[in-house]
């Protein structure tokens, strides 16, 4: 595990590691110090290949769980997906009266109220999360009552529901880009003054940014000298093919 690239890794989290615990929170709540315990082990697997040593994370864990159009990896956050869970079982109380379960808890804590307005101080620890899981819907700025009269909940859309909009991670507007909008900037680059700023230039044909690449190359003993984006770009696409540190260490760059 330890040899896997930081892509495999994260694909085992994603399929293996947190897909478990998604499918766990369906059946029951996951109280927040395991979800923490098993965010913990994903994040020490994702970093170090291992569960049982840790590092400083490269990346905060609530960015990872971003999309990818907004900057982060699609990581599910558990914590979020457990309260879409509590809120699944919340909506099952309104809707799907015939379960043994539900009667029950109708019979004893409900008792002809809407399942959301029940504060039922004196129940188990996980019928008072069902019943308290409607403050979700208020945090998120939803409106309980239309949430839970639809006729169809879906755990991963109330997901996106409660995790609401991020930014989204917007590309490099260089100045050759703003010009051809229309706008009025000057397009030398600010850096070196004196080629359009665009973005091979700022990448790779800056001469501070080449003098960065010449230097970083020589420390990894690669004779290789940058030649722009799309040459660079299948240059090393060819390197990183096999094993070995500097193989590593070229797909990081």
């Amino acid at each position: 595990m330890k040899f896997l690239r930081y892509a495999g890794r994260l694909q085992l989290i994603k399929s293996v590691l947190i897909a478990i615990q998604s499918f766990r929170s369906q059946i029951f709540p996951l109280p927040k110090k395991i979800i923490q315990q098993v965010e913990a082990i994903c994040r020490k697997f994702l970093w170090t290949g291992d569960t049982s040593s840790s590092k400083k994370a490269l990346v905060a864990w609530n960015k990872l769980c971003k999309t990818k159009t907004k900057g982060g990896l699609n990581v599910t956050d558990l914590n979020t997906w457990n309260r879409a869970a509590l809120l699944k079982h919340l909506w099952n109380l309104g809707k799907k009266k015939d379960k043994l379960w539900i009667k029950w808890v109708h019979a004893y804590y409900i008792k002809g109220r809407e399942p959301w307005e029940v504060d039922a101080k004196q129940a188990s620890w996980i019928v008072r999360k069902i019943l308290q899981a409607g403050k979700y819907l208020t945090e998120a700025s939803l409106d309980t009552g239309r949430v839970m009269q639809t006729n169809s909940f879906s755990i991963r859309g109330m997901y996106k529901q409660l995790r609401g909009e991020f930014l989204k991670c917007r590309g490099v507007y260089t100045k050759d880009r703003l010009i051809r909008w229309g706008m009025q900037v000057s397009p030398e680059c600010p850096v070196c003054e004196h080629e359009m700023e665009s973005h091979n230039h700022i990448f790779f044909t800056c001469s501070f940014t080449e003098d960065v690449w010449r230097r970083l190359l020589k420390w990894m003993d690669i004779s290789q000298e940058p030649k722009g984006w799309d040459e660079d770009i299948k240059w090393v696409i060819k390197q990183v093919r096999g094993n070995g540190s500097k193989t590593m260490l070229t797909g990081c760059v």
